[in-house]
């Protein structure tokens, strides 16, 4: 992260107060009183538009973006969402149809969807449809386009989780124009005119989380609408919305972190009061492992995430890929972590009182992004079709990437200005990651501490198998893009550890190797398809790091940040 990311998050976070206050309207009690009461949060959303400008942020500088870095502003993103989950996606659900206009709308209409979001008015998403959720290319919406005349544009069909549907100025629908490929469909920018008629006939679809924030149905019914409603070129509009998602799955890291860190502050106080054979439960060896693989969880998601942060920044054309590997490893990552969190808080973690009624709204919420934007399985079938070129020449890396490797995990260096014009379908191989990795390999096995030697062995030894599976005949690649995901994880953990040894990361000593060993831990264990074990004395290691960190009161990330309910302060 930049080096100004932790002061632009700390800035926040003292500006929403303590998190613990019961009478803060922006804690954690009031954010459950808003969820039981199935509220939207229109309070809590114009304070982080007013402080931290969120609903823009995600904006490149050059049409009206805050000019606040990405991997800054995810980090505004964890201080706010975790203590309301339902404030990112009513700041920010505008993400997707702002990126798509930018990247492919005319002046006019980019210049009307930042005038709707400056004025904190949602702009729309429609591109699922009940019928057929994530096969978006079997859509069956229909926008009757005449090529060559001015006539209307008239819309047929149904579009439906359309996050806040009800409440948007304006939406961008993704329609077929054609018959068949990606090509056949375009983009078309509704304003609240044209989306009146449809949501008198709309009922919101309420999620089990994120309570408060409204989904909506769409039906046309022969909507006529002006041809100047189309965004950029027909037939460009699902390619516009393929690469504005990977700017979604990116950032939405950044929520799911939120939710992971919620759910561990309150695993660890519970688990520090509570007292078992006369002492408190986490000072117990198994409990204390379960922590402990909890936080490695989090540490690998946490990576991944602050790293592809600084790739969106960097290297734009790099991260269709990059933004795949982010939502598997972080998915995976918060099931791990609500899993033992739940687990350690026993029955606690299924009564609606006390902790219990926290965590289980944490662990909804955590449930509704598994499948928002993107879920695991169309996750893992758009990343596979770039495997093949990902993981070919990995012992020659394309020029530049050393370079890019270095930008993006040297938490001293300061990335560019976002722009996501720059963004592409594919990326091209070989991975940069991976094969700076491999290029590598042998000068970091004479160089590491001897701990981590086996470590590097294995993962070199992973990636090598991982080739020849790949390109083994009628091997089925979305087995192989999670495995993938993982490795691609635990290089750039590597990566992140090789290029910042002069910095306390994760509250341990500079040059660890404590929190790098508990991530390969949690990502070799994704890559096996098996649950991982800590050994006893990596799992005490990173279990006080973890400890040390919510008792220092900072956030459970790489570099320090100050949160506002820290009694004393001790940065590591």
């Amino acid at each position: 992260m930049t080096r100004t990311a932790p002061h632009v998050a700390e800035i926040l976070d003292a500006a929403l107060g303590d998190a613990t206050d019961e009478a803060n309207i922006f804690g954690f009690h009031e954010g459950l009183v808003r969820d039981e009461a199935g509220e939207f949060p229109e309070a809590f959303r114009a304070e982080v538009a007013d402080r931290a400008g969120l609903h823009l942020g995600f904006l490149p500088r050059t049409v009206g973006g805050t000019g606040v870095p990405l991997d800054a502003m995810m980090l505004q993103v964890r201080v706010a969402a975790r203590r309301d989950l339902a404030v990112m996606p009513a700041a920010m659900f505008s993400i997707t149809a702002a990126t798509c206009v930018v990247l492919a709308g005319s002046v006019e209409q980019v210049r009307r969807v930042v005038a709707l979001l400056d004025a904190g008015t949602p702009v729309a998403f429609a591109l699922s449809e009940p019928a057929h959720g994530a096969d978006v290319v079997s859509g069956q919406c229909r926008a009757a386009l005449d090529s060559e005349g001015e006539d209307p544009v008239r819309l047929d069909g149904e579009k439906w989780m359309v996050g806040l549907g009800h409440r948007a100025g304006a939406a961008y629908v993704v329609a077929r124009t054609g018959e068949r490929g990606p090509a056949a469909f375009s983009g078309f920018l509704l304003s609240a005119d044209d989306l009146a008629a449809v949501r008198s006939h709309s009922e919101p679809i309420v999620c089990m989380g994120m309570r408060g924030i409204d989904f909506a149905r769409y039906e046309f019914r022969g909507l006529e609408v002006p041809r100047d409603r189309l965004v950029g070129e027909a037939g460009r509009g699902l390619e516009v919305a393929m690469r504005a998602l990977q700017v979604v799955r990116i950032v939405g890291s950044a929520a799911n972190l939120a939710c992971t860190d919620s759910a561990l502050r309150l695993t660890h106080e519970y688990g520090r009061s509570r007292e078992v054979a006369g002492k408190p439960l986490l000072d117990h060896p198994r409990p204390r492992r379960a922590f402990a693989t909890a936080i490695s969880a989090h540490l690998a998601a946490d990576v991944a995430s602050v790293v592809a942060g600084r790739a969106l920044q960097v290297c734009p054309p790099s991260v269709s890929h990059w933004s795949g590997v982010v939502k598997r490893v972080v998915t995976d990552a918060t099931d791990t972590v609500v899993r033992q969190c739940g687990d350690l808080l026993g029955t606690w973690s299924v009564v609606r009182e006390g902790v219990g009624a926290l965590f289980d709204k944490v662990r909804r919420d955590a449930e509704v992004l598994r499948y928002v934007d993107t879920g695991p399985e169309a996750t893992s079938r758009v990343l596979s079709g770039q495997i093949p070129a990902l993981l070919r020449n990995l012992e020659n890396p394309s020029a530049g990437a050393r370079e890019r490797v270095e930008a993006v995990h040297d938490l001293g260096a300061e990335p560019p200005d976002y722009d996501p014009t720059e963004l592409r379908m594919a990326s091209r191989g070989p991975d940069d990651v991976l094969s700076v990795f491999a290029t590598d390999e042998a000068h970091l096995l004479r160089s590491v501490p001897d701990e981590l030697v086996p470590w590097i062995e294995e993962l070199a030894r992973k990636v090598s198998e991982l080739r020849l599976v790949a390109i083994t005949p009628g091997v089925d690649l979305v087995e192989v893009a999670d495995t993938f995901a993982a490795l691609h994880g635990a290089a750039s953990a590597v990566h992140l550890w090789r290029l910042n040894q002069d910095r306390s990361l994760y509250g341990t000593e500079p040059g660890s190797t404590v929190w790098l060993r508990a991530v390969f831990t949690h990502l070799f264990a994704i890559a096996d398809r098996a649950w991982p074990r800590l050994a006893d004395d990596l799992a005490e290691g990173i279990a006080a790091s973890g400890r040390s960190l919510i008792d220092g009161g900072a956030l459970l990330t790489m570099l320090p940040v100050r949160l506002a309910e820290a009694k004393t302060w001790s940065p590591v």
